[in-house]
């Protein structure tokens, strides 16, 4: 299977919003909407980093088009209670158009730090706003429980809700749907092989993903160290691309599963290499910053966040560089809390 274009990725039509760590990004109006350190949403120039407006009220973006922010914040009196708000952006300020509450489940934890405990995404669709939320709970107690009371602690659910765009006020009743078949943890088997996570967002994954036409999955192979990519078009036609040839190299997928990053801890030089996941096309390399995780790329630049310790702080910072020169354009402090200083040793 030839690259479409060596060297370059494949252009496409750009969505009207892309997501990206901690935001989501208005194509259209070249503008990002982040979670800022202070809690509020803050929207930020794509060309510069500078901060145009922000929200009055601690909140996390959801979805965005044609200038209308979806956002969503948590309940101040009951944990299973969150708030869906509409909003547009004037001058500095980001008012709010419309609020909605939306009660949950009891056994929901919308602030759990588990990933996937709670999950809640929107879509704009012309005049109705869809949410769907999904919720999952296991026994989190210490030692094995017996049968019955694991099963009382298991909770899988999914919803669909529908709202008015003009006021948030609810379009029928709620919609329980069926829960998306859970992916095997590895691909099917090829002889000789095994899967390679990697990270994608915040987490670590090994499932295989969907890639333009194709499906892409990382493994491995013994008797050649490394990384390959797998590539699989349908009818039985595959495609194996070695990515590297060191077995400690770590790789992350962007949000939207079209590029691989390969980073390489032996090589002196921080670099991304950068690979087309479906074509397995090789894409000038790009800087890399340690502590990376969450890469996203909108047309030519790439957005990720880095976590790391400065002054005793932890810091964590959404950074965009542009993927044809591979510089960086700019840098926003997401939040930063003090180190805590370690116990002394007992005497």
């Amino acid at each position: 299977m030839a690259p479409a274009c060596p060297g370059k990725v494949q252009n496409m039509t750009t969505p009207l919003s892309i997501r990206i760590p901690r935001g989501i990004v208005d194509t259209r109006a070249e503008v990002a909407y982040v979670a800022g350190r202070d809690g509020r949403i803050v929207c930020l120039s794509l060309e510069t980093g500078d901060v145009l407006a922000s929200t009055d009220r601690a909140s996390l973006p959801l979805a965005v088009d044609k200038g209308m922010l979806i956002g969503w914040s948590y309940g101040s009196h009951r944990p299973n209670v969150i708030h869906l708000f509409s909003a547009a952006r004037q001058g500095r300020v980001i008012p709010v158009q419309w609020e909605q509450t939306l009660e949950l489940p009891e056994w929901v934890d919308p602030r759990s730090p588990e990933p996937e405990s709670f999950m809640l995404a929107a879509d704009i669709r012309e005049d109705r706003v869809i949410i769907t939320w999904e919720a999952h709970a296991r026994y989190r107690g210490g030692a094995a429980p017996p049968v019955e009371v694991e099963k009382a602690a298991l909770y899988d659910e999914r919803q669909i809700i529908e709202l008015d765009g003009k006021d948030g006020t609810y379009v029928g009743k709620p919609r329980v749907e069926p829960l998306p078949p859970t992916e095997p943890a590895t691909p099917p088997p090829r002889p000789g092989t095994t899967v390679v996570s990697y990270r994608s967002g915040t987490t670590w994954e090994t499932q295989r993903w969907r890639a333009g036409a194709v499906d892409a999955c990382l493994i491995a192979k013994p008797s050649e160290p490394g990384i390959v990519l797998l590539i699989e078009a349908g009818l039985g036609a595959e495609a194996q691309i070695r990515l590297t040839g060191n077995p400690n190299a770590v790789a992350a997928v962007t949000l939207d599963g079209s590029l691989i990053f390969i980073h390489d801890p032996d090589q002196t030089e921080r670099v991304w290499q950068v690979f087309s996941a479906e074509t397995g096309a090789r894409i000038p390399s790009l800087g890399f910053d340690p502590g990376s995780e969450g890469v996203s790329v909108v047309n030519d630049s790439i957005f990720y966040v880095v976590r790391e310790v400065v002054k005793g702080k932890r810091r964590r910072t959404l950074r965009c560089r542009n993927v044809p020169t591979g510089k960086p354009v700019w840098s926003f402090l997401l939040d930063e809390e003090a180190v805590k200083p370690a116990p002394p040793p007992p005497r």
